[in-house]
């Protein structure tokens, strides 16, 4: 089953196609160590309901929520928009409604063609229901953007339905409002969601938070970028970076509360950023506070967020910043003749210099290979740190003479007025070489130093 919950309704556009980043999304991830002091109970699995009957579903609901699904500024027609400007008519979304049943249409061509198919949404009784297909995540990714119009429709918030019920749905819970059925095996045979009036959620969105359950699969920032998306109830985060520097923005609707300290700490001890044994040692309450290697601060200004989160203007937000001084790189293995950049990330570098500048060359960050063998690249910061790249250079520049492997003691013969060619592989642009004749008027050289070809034209017997 996807977790609806793992995506922003305005952020699903950005998949392409929806079926493989679902897949991802749900493949076992090793989850962290948990560090909140008061975790949702694992025995919790109900929430109390008072006993009064639902009211039934209006008899033009579905057309209403179709309404609702196709309007202006929807989370559907927002996809259908992005996914138009993205590949044109390659993947194209519809939507159409025939009873009580709303059908929705993906017609995909030649790369995109295995994301076409349809899936219907049909009343019964008083819900909502889809009945999903085996292996296919795309119909559950978009039984979200229904949630979303039948939410406006109910006159709710349609972050806090989709929070909720994602909550249900992966605390287990037992919901009036969304019921998920299963069969003897525990697999979903069909979803259920109550259209006949607004919901009694606020005890589930005071109680559940980004815990393991819901972000465990993120498992340990490592040395190559990350997005990561989630969502739950109340609260909702973005975080893009890897482990020496990372933003990690955490919102909840309305006022940030103990909900949002708790998802604070789950989401540091599980990802793990530079510095994060100290933070969670000292970090006590929500608070602004720098030191070291993080920064926390409130967003007050809504342009700073992410665009994930631009228009949010029901959540507060958070954000925590992880970060140390570092290099792009900390090691490289490069051929004679060839270059590579260093940058500084979270630093500012006053100098560059090379331990064996006979093996490679630095200048502002470039570094040029010259010749097999290792070598230090130090970047000296501004405020006297050091940081270091090892550079291993595997190959020298080697000469062909006349198209077969130069020999130093080999005698080579040009006949009068006829040019031979001695071409140098692996040398660096930078290196100005010198070419003479012992003896000119015999033989002549007709290149430059900077060239990698040298041509020998023979001019008398010599």
């Amino acid at each position: 089953m996807m977790k609806i919950g793992f995506f922003k309704k305005n952020s699903v556009k950005k998949v392409v196609p929806m079926a493989c980043i679902s897949a991802m999304l749900v493949a076992g991830v090793p989850s962290g160590r948990a560090y909140a002091e008061e975790a949702v109970s694992d025995q919790l699995t109900s929430y109390g309901q008072e006993e009064t009957a639902l009211a039934p579903a209006a008899e033009d609901c579905m057309q209403k929520i179709y309404e609702n699904l196709i309007k202006e500024g929807s989370g559907f027609t927002k996809n259908q928009k992005d996914m138009e400007e993205m590949v044109g008519d390659q993947l194209v979304y519809d939507a159409s409604i025939s009873g009580n049943t709303i059908t929705v249409t993906v017609t995909g061509k030649d790369y995109y063609a295995e994301s076409s198919g349809s899936w219907d949404y049909v009343l019964e009784g008083d819900y909502l229901t889809y009945v999903p297909k085996e292996g296919d995540y795309q119909g559950e990714a978009y039984l979200g953007y229904l949630i979303e119009a039948a939410a406006d429709y109910l006159g709710m918030d349609s972050d806090l339905v989709n929070g909720y019920v994602f909550a249900v749905g992966e605390k287990d819970l037992e919901s009036r409002y969304y019921i998920v059925d299963k069969d003897a095996e525990g697999i979903v045979t069909k979803y259920r969601l109550y259209v006949g009036g607004a919901y009694e959620m606020d005890e589930v969105l005071n109680s559940v938070y980004l815990d393991q359950d819901v972000i465990g699969y993120f498992g340990e920032l490592d040395e190559n970028s990350s997005n990561l998306v989630a969502h739950i109830g109340k609260l909702e985060m973005y975080a893009y970076g890897k482990r020496t520097s990372v933003d990690i923005y955490i919102g909840e609707h309305e006022d940030l509360t103990d909900l949002a300290y708790k998802s604070v700490l789950e989401i540091v001890g599980l990802i793990k950023p530079v510095g994060y044994e100290t933070f969670l040692e000292n970090y006590k309450e929500l608070s602004e506070v720098s030191e070291g290697t993080y920064q926390v601060s409130y967003v007050k200004d809504v342009s700073e967020l992410p665009e994930a989160f631009q228009g949010e203007e029901h959540y507060q937000f958070i954000k925590l910043h992880f970060s140390e001084p570092a290099l792009s790189a900390t090691s490289l293995t490069m051929q004679a003749g060839g270059f590579d950049f260093l940058f500084g990330e979270d630093c500012e570098v006053k100098s560059w210099s090379s331990s064996n500048k006979k093996v490679a060359a630095v200048e502002d960050g470039q570094i040029t290979a010259l010749k097999k063998g290792t070598a230090t690249i130090t970047a000296s910061l501004a405020d006297g740190k050091k940081l270091t790249c090892k550079v291993n250079v595997t190959s020298s520049p080697s000469m062909t003479v006349g198209g077969k492997a130069y020999k130093k003691n080999k005698t080579y013969t040009v006949k009068k007025n006829k040019t031979i060619k001695a071409v140098i592989t692996g040398k660096a642009s930078m290196v100005d070489n010198t070419y003479k004749s012992s003896k000119p008027k015999v033989a002549k050289i007709t290149s430059n130093g900077m060239t990698e070809t040298v041509k020998i034209k023979g001019l008398k017997k010599g």
